[in-house]
Formats: structure tokens, C-alpha cells, sequence
């Protein structure tokens, strides 16, 4: 990560300039590959269980992220609506359960309701507008809500990147919008799915049954601007310090995930907006990464031998998914942790 760190400081005209992430359902701080980033990034942290959302204060002071935390329930409107406890307190959400689909599951029992409370909603823009924050990556992980957020987070995205969210591809919860919802509302806004980290549960008749890979019922999306519509909004940057900003936070979002590529192909849109050559060195650092491969002078077999790897590692993967399927108790692990 440290060429990468190097092209981002590369990028950053001003000290003080961060991208802001947007956390709702912030329980447990943010996800390792943004840690990384500390210095680049100001959290803005949604939970709307106060206890929890008191334990965030020492969970980001620990984790060094410079970060607020508002302690609201996200929605696509203003309302009061119930929110509904489970065993599994990460289970907990604005939706019931939809026990007619998950008694097919081995995984039931952390759905089980142990109470209930009334919440006031309201929408992101509302919220932010509130706290007067601009946010340029927004991740939604929220138990089934996910489509009504996006619904009342129509100016919130204006300044958006990126965007990480949990969809469902069958009702865990009942009267919830599924992944074509998601998708197609993100697409409509010139976004682009990039990656996904797709969930697989086992189904109670098959607990038994070693090495089943299970149905799929999830998968965390990561969706990133269109590299014209980056190229479009820079060109209404009012300054050259306002371009250069835009583009800082824009592939600071790419980074997380490493996603090195997308970065490369956001300086190329940026480019004609800046002098020339002015992301080489940047482009050269992103291009070259940190990995064991990086460091094998170049020869005319290297990016044969990078595809290898990869695959190699993707059978590993694979090989410990299948593993990992074979215990019901942690069957539901994402298998990309």
C-alpha cells in the first residue's frame, strides 16, 4: 500500500483535504481496508442503537479515524417506524424477519425477534443537509433498508464516488426491495458495479451434506462513477485546487479496494483538465502496486506469470469457501473475509 499512499499524497494539493465515507450501520468501526486510509478519509458514522453507538467514540479512537457519529435510524422519509431486535443483535433491523424463507435455513435461529422499539426516520439528505456534510462514498449496511436509503439519498449522491451495498437477492426481511432495485436505481445515476462479495447459507435439509457451496442470498456490492461522468463534473470545478480535490477523494474510493486500474483510468479522465503530465509519477507508483509481483524486474513472460498467481489464489479461495460451508455455525461468513 505504500505506493499507493505515495500517489495519493502525490495527488493532494492541501494537508487538510479528506474524502468523507459515509458508515450506515456503523457497528464495530469501519472495515479494515479503509484503515489504511486514515489520513485520507473523515468518517461520518450512522447507528441507530445508542448503545452501540456510544461504544463507536472509543471503537474510532482506537482505530484512529477521525470521525462523528449520529445516532439516527436512516430511511426514504420522514416517519416513525419500529426497529426490531433479533438474537443476533447484526440481524436487527427496520424489517421483520421473513421467517417463511429463512426456516429453510440453518441459520434461522439469529433472525429470532427479542423485541421491539419505536424509531423516528428520516432521509440521508435531510440528516446531512442537518450537519451540513458533503459525502463522497457512501456505504450502506443495513439489514434489508438498503433500497430505501439510496430512495432518500437523491442530493446526497451528487458528490458521490462510491458506494459499497448490501443487497439481497431473496426476502430475508419481509417487504424489502431486492438486488435489481439497487441495481438498476445505481445504474440510472452512472454508476458502475465493479465487485461483489457474494454470501452463501445452507439450507436446513443439507446441513449434513460436507463441501455444499449453499444458496446464494447476498452479496456486498461496490459500485464506483463512471469515468466520463468523473470527467464531466471536473470540467464544472470552479478552480484548479477544486478539480484536483474532486479527483483526490475520487480515487482515494479506488483504493480501498485496491482497485488500481480504476484509479489509472480516472487520472486518464482527469488529465486533459490539468497540465500535461501532471499524474505521471502518480500514474507510474499506482501502476507498479505493492505486491510480490511489483518487485519481479520486468520480462516478457511477467504478466503471465501475475495471471498465474492470481489463479492460484483464487483456488486457494475457493478451497477455503468450501471449507468454511461445511460448519453451519459460521456458514454465513462472507467468502471474501
Amino acid at each position: 500500500m505504500k505506493n499507493i499512499l505515495k500517489a495519493l499524497a502525490l495527488i493532494r494539493q492541501n494537508p487538510d483535504s479528506r474524502m468523507v465515507l459515509c458508515d450506515i450501520g456503523a457497528r464495530g468501526g469501519i472495515a479494515d481496508h479503509w484503515l489504511t486510509l486514515r489520513d485520507f478519509i473523515r468518517v461520518v458514522a450512522f447507528e441507530p442503537d445508542k448503545d452501540q453507538a456510544e461504544k463507536l467514540t472509543d471503537v474510532f479512537d482506537l482505530q484512529g479515524v477521525s470521525a462523528r457519529i449520529i445516532d439516527k435510524a436512516v430511511w426514504e422519509k420522514e416517519d416513525r417506524l419500529y426497529f426490531y431486535f433479533t438474537r443476533s443483535p447484526a440481524s436487527s433491523s427496520l424489517l421483520k424477519p421473513n421467517f417463511s424463507l429463512l426456516s429453510n435455513f440453518t441459520l434461522k435461529e439469529k433472525f429470532e425477534l427479542t423485541g421491539e422499539t419505536s424509531v423516528e426516520v428520516d432521509t440521508l439528505d435531510k440528516f446531512l443537509a442537518d450537519e451540513r456534510e458533503n459525502i463522497n462514498f457512501l456505504k450502506i449496511d443495513t439489514q434489508g433498508t438498503s433500497f430505501n436509503i439510496l430512495k432518500g439519498a437523491q442530493s446526497s449522491l451528487a458528490d458521490v464516488f462510491g458506494i459499497e451495498v448490501e443487497a439481497e437477492f431473496s426476502p430475508v426481511y419481509e417487504n424489502e426491495s431486492l438486488f435489481p432495485d439497487i441495481d438498476s436505481f445505481l445504474q440510472k445515476r452512472d454508476y458502475v458495479l465493479v465487485d461483489l462479495r457474494p454470501t452463501y447459507w445452507r439450507r436446513a435439509d443439507s446441513e449434513d451434506i460436507a463441501g455444499t457451496k449453499g444458496q446464494l442470498m447476498y452479496a456486498d456490492l461496490v459500485y464506483l462513477m463512471d469515468p466520463e461522468k468523473l470527467a464531466a463534473k471536473l470540467g464544472e470545478a470552479a478552480s484548479e485546487d477544486a478539480k484536483r480535490e474532486l479527483l483526490l477523494k475520487a480515487v482515494t474510493c479506488c483504493a480501498s479496494y485496491n482497485l488500481r486500474d480504476w484509479m489509472i483510468n480516472y487520472l486518464a479522465a482527469a488529465q486533459p483538465h490539468f497540465g500535461s503530465g501532471t499524474f505521471d509519477e502518480a500514474m507510474n507508483l499506482i501502476r507498479r502496486g505493492d505486491s510480490l509481483l511489483s518487485r519481479v524486474p520486468d520480462f516478457r513472460y511477467r504478466i503471465f506469470l501475475g495471471n498465474i498467481l492470481k489463479d492460484i489464489g483464487d483456488l486457494l479461495h475457493n478451497r477455503s469457501t468450501s471449507i468454511i460451508n461445511r460448519d453451519p455455525s459460521i456458514g454465513n461468513l462472507k467468502r471474501h473475509s
